[in-house]
């Protein structure tokens, strides 16, 4: 099975190129030739916007650097007809409780964990605008109309070409981080699953107990003493700085506006 990789020279994509490639299909990369990298694929050079013209063929295209709805229907668009199945990476950030992360929808919580039923947005633009920019200093293919939730809609509404759709989790690596530093993550200066297994599984009793105070002190302010507290007494060696950074940064949040009251319906997370 011929597969096309677009964007296979960043952060997921070169993992992703050569287990394929291991698989025995014939990967080709198309890519803006910026990163330049060792891969067992055909890599083709050009832009998004380049990809109706050139007319490539591939059984399945996956799509890791999607941004926008007209980015998602300029890839349906050009492989229409020619390839059978279209695979793209979306986000969690799709879901309403990333949009209450961020202020946008009413601060209450989902039930957790969250599945592929739980509520999406209702509102499409996913960040502040200043952390948007701040998101374009990191990931050079985020656009100003960045929202996954138009990108999953056109991947999977095309009544021709059948697509996928996986909304990926926050992604560490062993090799580097391609995260803000000090808030989403440490670098690793060699490959080590059990250290990164091990750093993943704290992260998210941290994320986990910030939410579970959150509901019991009934607002971000009062969750912030309880989650800190937690930090400090499952890390002894008191070296969690993205974790605090974080609870920091969403601690300021609420200082700015007052956090708003759950449903009484909602049921609080145990």
């Amino acid at each position: 099975m011929k597969i096309l990789v677009i964007g296979g020279t960043g952060f997921i994509g070169p993992h992703l190129v050569r287990a394929l490639a291991q698989m025995g299909h014939p990967v080709s990369v198309f890519h803006r030739g910026i990163s330049h990298l060792d891969l067992p694929a055909e890599q083709i050079l050009g832009d998004r916007q380049d990809l109706v013209r050139l007319r490539l063929k591939a059984d399945v295209v996956i799509d890791l650097i999607l941004s926008s709805g007209v980015q998602a229907q300029s890839v349906m668009d050009a492989f229409r007809g020619t390839a059978r199945r279209v695979v793209a990476a979306s986000s969690i950030d799709v879901y309403r409780a990333c949009g209450v992360l961020h202020g946008s929808e009413e601060a209450y919580l989902e039930p957790v964990p969250l599945t592929e039923e739980s509520p999406l947005r209702t509102k499409l633009q996913t960040y502040p605008p200043a952390q948007l920019k701040m998101l374009q200093g990191i990931f050079g293919w985020v656009d100003n109309e960045y929202d996954k939730i138009p990108v999953e809609r056109v991947i999977l509404g095309d009544s021709e070409l059948p697509g996928t759709v996986l909304r990926l989790p926050m992604i560490y690596s062993g090799a580097r981080s391609r995260t803000q530093p000090g808030i989403c993550g440490p670098v690793f200066s060699q490959s080590d699953p059990e250290q990164e297994a091990q750093y993943q599984r704290r992260r998210e009793k941290a994320v986990f107990h910030l939410g579970l105070a959150y509901c019991e002190g009934g607002g971000v302010k009062q969750s912030y003493p309880k989650a800190l507290a937690w930090l400090s007494k499952a890390n002894k060696d008191d070296d969690f700085p993205d974790a605090r950074a974080a609870i920091e940064m969403i601690r300021s949040d609420a200082d700015r506006k007052p956090s708003g009251a759950r449903p009484s319906k909602a049921k609080r997370a145990v």
